[in-house]
């Protein structure tokens, strides 16, 4: 089971379930700077370029290739869900995202590949009363991740797959004018 203990809350931590086949983009994400690099200076060395469209290139990759590295990594090996008492919090590398339980109105199991907080297409589709906190996660541990949900959120129900809200949240949004 992919869940980490949380000593700093009454929660738990569910790591994402990872998908073998995403690994491919985020190495091709981080090698692709270098690799235009080394193409801009094997140009400029056969005299095709000018020197200083490599110099430029080189440069830039230089100033930016860690965070291009690091980003990907970041978030293939830090995408999680924590839960406190009453908030879900959602980590994906350097991202972090806050979903008040009370606003929660459903979950829908999703296979969706819109870009999200997952790492795997056996997604969950957490929607809430606005589009700004609805997002696509990833649990490995699917049925845990629902039980500590309903545990937190006991207006939340089983209804075949998913969870929803059999009442009113407990503290309603305000209406836009």
């Amino acid at each position: 089971m992919n869940l980490k203990s949380s000593p700093s809350n009454d929660g738990a931590v569910f790591l994402s379930k990872r998908d073998s086949w995403l690994e491919l983009p985020l190495i091709a994400a981080a090698i692709f700077p270098f690799l235009i690099a080394a193409f801009v200076g094997f140009q400029a060395a056969r005299g095709v370029a000018p020197w200083e469209a490599a110099v430029i290139v080189t440069a830039i990759v230089v100033v930016i290739g860690p965070l291009i590295v690091w980003l990907p990594w970041s978030i293939w090996r830090n995408t999680s869900y924590t839960f406190t008492a009453t908030t879900l919090i959602v980590k994906s590398g350097p991202f972090r995202w806050t979903v008040p339980l009370e606003q929660i109105r459903e979950v829908v199991p999703s296979r969706s590949l819109l870009a999200a907080p997952a790492l795997s297409r056996d997604r969950l589709w957490v929607r809430t009363g606005s589009f700004a906190t609805s997002m696509l996660l990833s649990p490995a541990d699917k049925p845990a991740f629902l039980a500590a949900l309903r545990d937190r959120e006991p207006a939340l129900r089983p209804d075949g797959a998913r969870l929803v809200r059999l009442s009113a949240p407990r503290a309603a949004l305000p209406v836009p004018s």
